[in-house]
């Protein structure tokens, strides 16, 4: 390891997969790792180091305001990060966890305020991907972990997503393809007016979370939160620009193609479309994982079409995503 506790001197840009053991030995030399969950891949590193907190913020060009978010292991309480605990959450926890939901909730002393950009509440998960509760259990620490990419590009879903991103100087655990393939669902509780927010829509649907917040006479809506990332109207993209059109159209034509490249301002573009697959649950697999293929090619451009199908519920969260990765909606 250099002094400055990076991966530069031990890891050769070629030998960036680590087996677990070598994982463990980054992690617990105050370094970040590339960790696999079912949502996407992760920056991690672990709580209790101020060092290894600004190596995440550092590596990813990440601003300090943007909180992360902690993962648990399963026989990690969150009572113990926290000052309080509803009993909303406890249901909602008892449901969902392991799984693909965020919890925000009051951080007490052990949450340090670089983890939640010095806001006073942090966002918590217990990640169902085995090789995560592994590490997290073998480990014993909670670890920070926001997407293991450059800050506001598209998040990966694979090992060799994290080892192109970063050129092979992070160390990457190999943990298969992403199960689910987009960033957990946030929500955050409000006793004051009864209400669940959704901050992030994700694989938890807002449906899913109604059938728990029923039964506290707590009503489930969308909300905004400094205290949730992937907050930013720009978020997700890839090198090429995406543009995102609402219609029932499949092909892109000649004189529709002339239109977009005059909104964006650019010329004589290699025009590829990006087909949604029909079920949400593969679109969401898949999604960050094209439009990482779809920009490979120089001066290339993305057209993804986007019909009726697409304004049911169980889309929001690929229409959020792509809403964000987008460079121009039409």
């Amino acid at each position: 390891m250099d002094s400055s506790g990076g991966l530069e001197q031990a890891l050769p840009s070629e030998m960036a997969i680590v087996d677990f053991d070598h994982s463990l030995e980054i992690l617990k030399s105050e370094d970040v790792l590339g960790l696999p969950t079912e949502t996407v891949y992760g920056l991690a590193a672990r709580i209790d180091s101020e060092k290894a907190l600004r190596k995440i913020f550092s590596t990813k060009k990440r601003p300090f305001f943007d909180p992360l978010i902690v993962h648990l292991a399963e026989d990690f309480s969150p009572r113990d990060l926290t000052s309080e605990w509803s009993p909303l959450y406890e249901a909602l926890a008892e449901k969902f966890w392991p799984g693909p939901l965020t919890l925000i909730a009051p951080k007490n002393q052990r949450i340090s305020d670089l983890i939640t950009a010095g806001l006073p509440d942090v966002g918590l998960r217990k990640p169902s991907h085995p090789l995560a509760q592994k590490v997290l259990k073998a480990l014993g620490i909670p670890l920070a972990a926001p997407s293991a990419n450059m800050f506001g590009k598209t998040s990966p879903t694979a090992a060799a997503h994290v080892e192109e991103e970063f050129q092979g100087k992070v160390a990457v655990l190999d943990g298969g393809g992403a199960e689910i393939g987009v960033e957990s669902t946030v929500v955050r509780y409000e006793p004051a007016e009864k209400t669940l927010f959704i901050l992030r829509p994700g694989f938890i649907s807002k449906r899913k979370l109604m059938e728990v917040a029923k039964d506290f006479s707590v009503k489930v809506t969308e909300g905004a939160s400094a205290a949730s990332p992937g907050q930013l109207k720009a978020h997700y993209q890839p090198k090429a620009p995406v543009v995102l059109e609402f219609t029932e159209d499949t092909e892109l034509s000649s004189s529709r193609k002339t239109f977009l490249e005059e909104r964006l301002e650019k010329k004589n573009l290699r025009w590829q479309t990006l087909k949604l697959p029909e079920k949400p649950e593969w679109a969401a697999r898949v999604l960050y994982g094209q439009l990482r293929e779809l920009s490979r090619e120089e001066n290339s451009a993305i057209w993804i079409p986007s019909s009726k199908v697409h304004q049911k519920e169980e889309w929001v969260m690929i229409l959020d995503r792509l809403t964000r990765a987008a460079s121009l909606v039409v």
